[in-house]
């Protein structure tokens, strides 16, 4: 009788279990998949960040859109030549961050931090995505010279100055956060992409193909 009263939750178990196991078979051949459009999008960022750029397909061809063993392995080259570029600008936009001024003593009261919130949005929208300071001053220049609108008409010249300053500082570390965040990303796809290399040569101890045929000869 007890045995029958634990077949559901044997049921249940094995069921939790073959999720799992399909969970981390997914993660997996997301990990070892490398996609055609990934490989645009990571050329995307470097090149606006000035980064040279790996080598893409010229043509998307027929599904599946992934990249061949051969095209994964002559992506290897080429990472081992980017990556310098990349720690570089990775740690100049870091000194960005570190030279941003602290929060001044002069802060916007409560009842203005929603308009600092609308100014953080409107700089942000009109920064590139690999924003720099010479171009936060350009625009700094720019908000200088706009007329009031609605909501500042009530401001005085010292607090619409104080709210810009908080929003200028907002988006400043904003904007280059997510430029170093975008490329330690490709830093660490990066990683990943050089052991889906190393797995796929014949030669290679860790070769899924070869452990595969291996585990073959072995039945």
């Amino acid at each position: 009788m007890s045995q029958l009263k634990s077949a559901p939750s044997i049921a249940g178990r094995f069921r939790s279990e073959v999720f799992d196991i399909q969970r981390h078979a997914d993660f997996l051949k997301a990990v070892y998949t490398v996609q055609v459009e990934e490989i645009d999008d990571h050329n995307s960022v470097l090149q606006c960040n000035g980064i040279p750029t790996l080598p893409a397909r010229e043509y998307l061809g027929l599904p599946p859109h992934e990249l061949t063993q051969t095209e994964i392995a002559e992506l290897i080259p080429a990472i081992q030549r980017i990556d310098p570029a990349i720690d570089k600008v990775m740690r100049e936009v870091n000194q960005w961050i570190d030279e941003v001024p602290e929060e001044p003593a002069s802060q916007p009261s409560e009842e203005h931090f929603q308009l600092v919130v609308e100014w953080t949005d409107f700089i942000l929208h009109h920064l590139s995505t690999a924003s720099t300071p010479a171009e936060l001053i350009k625009l700094r220049q720019h908000v200088n010279n706009l007329p009031p609108e609605d909501d500042d008409w009530e401001l005085t010249p010292v607090q619409r100055t104080v709210i810009i300053d908080a929003a200028f500082r907002q988006a400043s570390l904003s904007a280059f956060q997510n430029r170093v965040n975008r490329l330690q990303d490709i830093r660490e796809r990066f990683e990943q992409i050089e052991i889906v290399a190393m797995s796929i040569k014949d030669n290679t101890a860790t070769s899924l193909y070869r452990q595969g045929r291996a585990s073959a000869h072995s039945r």
